[in-house]
């Protein structure tokens, strides 16, 4: 649909047919072709896996914006690049042809400046069953890794999940998971990192397979 304004002189705007589009620029008004639509059915395969994944990448970040981009993804953003855009680069990997999860150990919920520490491990207990023991080394203490820098875990939804507090510091050095009833018989993936005490800071995340 086009209009035409008469008062204060005649101007067009819109769109005439499917062939013709008016665009009003100061004094002036830009006549352009209009795109055309583009059908389905003209899509190559790599175009329809492209949208399919990128589909996919929207409705995981979607999942997680309030719980983990937010609070943590907007924390490293740039001038260039948004937390969104940070989010969605790093997630990328995980997801192959057709917006498939191919590999959750590639999946990221946590990034940042504060480092991961060394010899991170997570291990299910010999005495308990239903405890999982993560353990790190606490020699390379520094002004980025601090003491009092708390353990946190997250562990992968489709619908989304918080990221919680496993109630450990890194000067402990070591930290015990009771495990969920599910979690006793079956393997499961766990994301760990440390989040700086004022949640100024958070580190890069680690999967692992228990």
């Amino acid at each position: 649909m086009a209009k035409a304004k008469v008062a204060g002189g005649f101007q067009l705007s819109g769109k005439l047919g499917n062939t013709l589009v008016f665009v009003p620029y100061g004094d002036e008004v830009i006549v352009r072709s209009a795109p055309e639509k583009r059908k389905r059915d003209s899509w190559s395969p790599k175009q329809q896996e492209h949208r399919m994944r990128f589909r996919a990448l929207s409705f995981f970040y979607k999942a997680y914006r309030e719980s983990v981009v937010k609070p943590i993804w907007n924390l490293s953003a740039t001038v260039k690049y948004t937390g969104y855009n940070l989010f969605v680069q790093a997630n990328m990997p995980a997801f192959g042809r057709y917006g498939a999860l191919t590999d959750p150990d590639l999946l990221h919920f946590s990034t940042g400046p504060v480092p991961l520490p060394q010899e991170l491990r997570v291990e299910r207990s010999a005495d308990d069953p239903a405890v999982v023991r993560i353990s790190w080394s606490t020699d390379q203490l520094s002004r980025q890794a601090q003491t009092n820098d708390c353990l946190m875990g997250i562990y992968y939804s489709r619908d989304g999940s918080q990221p919680f507090e496993i109630g450990a510091t890194r000067g402990q050095g070591e930290a015990l998971l009771p495990l969920k009833e599910w979690q006793i018989t079956r393997q499961f993936h766990i994301h760990l990192f440390f989040r700086r005490d004022d949640r100024s800071a958070y580190s890069p995340d680690r999967c692992f397979l228990v």
